[in-house]
């Protein structure tokens, strides 16, 4: 009998010694399978490449100030990234203008992996991935996300320009991507900006540009809205107006809503003159509206980075900052990820072999309040 209890006591602590094995294997398996995940995907997207295509563009880190950052809340990695639409660049019969660089580095087949690669390769996998200029979202940005553990959302311009290129399929739009096993979805809404008269009320016609604002919460985070967009494009002083009209169309929606926000957004406006024909205007008003954004760079730099689009197309050469992580009252910036440094730009600018668009992905680490703190 005594021999029978003692066999029982021995054979229990060997199965709780293997119980907590394979808990802590479990653990380390959970811990670990988004990073090895990533290791392996990142190598077969470069399997993908032509034979001695180069590296990525090397960038840094860069950290916030001491004392700038919030103590209390949970630190999410955040993404805004122009991705160039391949119907505007490699499926359009004149290459967008890009004529300085190898036309094949545009190929869909090659700039399709290098923009994942961006994604991926910059150590932990960003939480939030927000995105423009997206034509090949069912075919490629979702299903390939989705096997990193992504889930999504989209939403197409109602009159994509895509559609007259090479591949008339092709319609760019917004989209949300977002880390399934972190974050949870409240709710999505789509916003198709009004065209406004001349004293500012909505007309009964809608511009080709669209936003995607989606409610969202971590499971120890307050409540969070983050919207992504695209503003007109025309350098001009009507183009800067409009870009004026939308910006506060966005920023007022997300103060209906209460909640702090993020803005991921190509504004296609920058933070100072750089024409002649009309001073910056849509900038000023995100800063200056009653949400109280700033810029996640700016909060980091003391200032914006000096370029996150910079190309060539012909003689013209244009370097300017007009992408931006706009942040709300409550929120802060641990750190952002800057652009390359200049001095190792090709001659021929971006996009190209060694950077697949022609726009900066931003990178900041934004810190989320976990008691909900009202916008209001």
């Amino acid at each position: 009998m005594p021999g029978t209890f003692w066999r029982s006591l021995r054979r229990a602590a060997a199965a709780t010694t293997l119980a907590v094995s394979i808990q802590r294997r479990s653990a380390f398996s959970s811990e670990t399978m988004s990073t090895c995940g990533s290791q392996g995907k990142l190598q077969n997207l470069r399997a993908r490449l032509p034979a001695g295509a180069p590296e990525l563009y090397r960038r840094e880190w860069l950290d916030a100030p001491t004392g700038s950052i919030s103590s209390a809340g949970e630190t999410l990695r955040v993404v805004q990234f122009n991705t160039l639409a391949d119907g505007l660049s490699g499926a359009q019969k004149e290459k967008g203008g890009f004529t300085e660089v190898p036309p094949e580095s545009l190929e869909w087949k090659y700039r399709s992996a290098r923009l994942v690669e961006e994604i991926l390769r910059h150590g932990e996998l960003p939480d939030l991935i927000a995105m423009e200029e997206v034509d090949h979202y069912h075919d490629w940005f979702r299903p390939i996300l989705a096997e990193m553990g992504y889930e999504e959302s989209f939403v197409a311009k109602p009159n994509s320009p895509c559609r007259h290129s090479l591949d008339p399929s092709l319609s760019d739009g917004c989209a949300l991507f977002w880390k399934k096993n972190k974050i949870k979805l409240i709710d999505t809404e789509t916003i198709n900006y009004d065209i406004l008269d001349d004293s500012s009320v909505p007309t009964a016609s809608k511009a080709n540009q669209v936003a995607l604002l989606a409610t969202l919460q971590t499971f120890s985070s307050a409540p969070f809205v983050l919207a992504v967009t695209h503003l007109a494009a025309p350098k001009t002083p009507l183009g800067e107006h409009t870009r004026v009209q939308q910006a506060l169309q966005i920023a007022d929606k997300l103060h209906t809503k209460g909640l702090q926000s993020i803005i991921a957004t190509d504004l296609n406006a920058a933070p100072m003159q750089v024409s002649l024909s009309y001073p910056p205007e849509a900038y000023p008003k995100i800063l200056q509206h009653a949400m109280k954004f700033r810029s996640a760079y700016a909060e980091v730099l003391g200032r914006e980075p000096e370029y996150t689009t910079w190309k060539r197309r012909g003689s013209l050469e244009s370097r300017v900052t007009i992408d931006y992580i706009f942040i709300s009252e409550a929120l802060s910036v641990k750190r952002v990820l800057l652009p390359p440094d200049e001095g190792s730009v090709d001659w021929a600018r971006f996009p190209g072999w060694r950077y697949p668009s022609d726009h900066v992905a931003l990178f900041a680490d934004v810190v989320i309040p976990t008691a909900v703190t009202s916008a209001l």
